[in-house]
């Protein structure tokens, strides 16, 4: 995984409207804008509809006496976008997790891997909300990590049948996360982000 110093050499990070800042072994992204998703997608083999998605705006609110520009929002799914920006290299992968600050009060981020040579003025992940929540507009929620990839790697055929044990892993954790979410939240979104990890394993096999 690459250090601060390796991703600013790089220039993985756009910063021509950056608000966050660089962490220990990557970079944490400041929240631009909030989306809510309708609930119209559909994931087909022919191809996938996204959802459409509304925007949540922000507005001032009144906290211990001072003013905050930001969001209240609900339990549900919102696509965030950040004031950040990337610009990845032919030789490394991305991806992006919520800070512990916001798991901390019931919002977990997960990102599909963001691919070599992806590039983006503002980077975009989804935002899954447990409770309730006011996030202030430019604070930093997610860190964006950076790892290797060489061309050994990327030649590497994948393993199906392992692909295939891993998968069902993943949707068996994610599964009783979602069942215990009645009974406990701290419980189901520790579930609910071990099948993120997961995930990632997945994506590697």
């Amino acid at each position: 995984m690459l250090n601060a110093k390796e991703i600013e050499k790089e220039g993985l990070i756009v910063l021509d409207n950056a608000m966050g800042k660089f962490a220990q072994v990557g970079y944490d992204l400041s929240i631009k804008s909030v989306s809510s998703l309708d609930g119209d997608g559909r994931v087909m083999k022919s191809g996938t509809q996204v959802n459409t998605l509304t925007s949540v705006h922000a507005k001032e609110y009144l906290y211990d006496g001072k003013k905050q520009y930001g969001w209240e929002l609900t339990p549900g799914t919102y696509d965030v976008m950040c004031n950040e920006g990337c610009d990845i290299s032919a030789n490394r992968t991305a991806m992006v997790r919520q800070r512990s600050s916001l798991l901390r009060n019931g919002a977990i981020i997960a990102s599909s891997i963001f691919d070599p040579g992806f590039k983006t003025d503002n980077i975009g992940t989804v935002m899954i909300v447990t409770k309730d929540i006011f996030i202030e507009k430019d604070a930093r929620i997610a860190q964006m990590n950076f790892k290797t990839t060489n061309k050994e790697n990327s030649m590497k055929q994948p393993d199906p049948k392992l692909h295939q044990q891993v998968s069902f892993i993943k949707s068996a954790v994610r599964i009783v996360g979602y069942i215990l979410l009645p009974f406990s939240i701290t419980t189901a979104m520790l579930a609910l982000v071990l099948s993120e990890v997961i995930g990632i394993f997945e994506e590697l096999v």
